[in-house]
């Protein structure tokens, strides 16, 4: 019977990815490299742990490591690559075909073509109203000021 998926891990029979670096006393990145490649044979994840981690087989693993050193292996500069960038790079057009088709200047494209001409008349409207006069008034005389609030001196 199965173990049922997010169950903790079983340290006799299974390892995560951080026990398998342990174990084979390499980086990270080539393990990545390993699990990530089919051509290597390395065994297939049993199933998510907590917190989705990857769940491998303890005797399998143990196995493939004693058949391959994980830790001096040479990987080509394909197998580097992370697989999304090795489509891109396929598909990708060139940096100068892409300028090509940029506009660069400082006088913009004329405009060639022709049509007719159609005036619009918009009613003006004034919704605005005005201020009181009294009211903004400004003045650096402090009299003045103070003659338009009401306090006399």
């Amino acid at each position: 019977m199965s173990k049922p998926k997010y169950q903790p891990i079983n340290p006799e029979t299974e390892i995560d990815r951080k026990g398998i670096v342990k174990l084979a006393d390499t980086s990270l990145t080539r393990l990545d490299i390993v699990t990530k490649t089919k051509k290597y044979g390395f065994p297939d994840a049993l199933r998510p742990g907590p917190l989705g981690i990857k769940i491998y087989s303890l005797n399998a693993v143990m196995a493939w490591l004693k058949e391959n050193d994980l830790k001096n292996m040479k990987f080509s500069a394909e197998d580097r690559l992370p697989k999304t960038s090795v489509k891109q790079i396929e598909n990708r057009t060139s940096a100068t075909q892409l300028m090509r088709q940029l506009t660069i200047g400082i006088r913009p494209a004329k405009f060639d073509r022709t049509g007719q001409t159609i005036t619009v008349h918009v009613e003006e409207r004034n919704e605005i109203e005005r201020p009181h006069p009294q009211l903004t008034r400004f003045s650096h005389s402090g009299v003045e000021h103070f003659a338009h609030i009401g306090v006399i001196f």
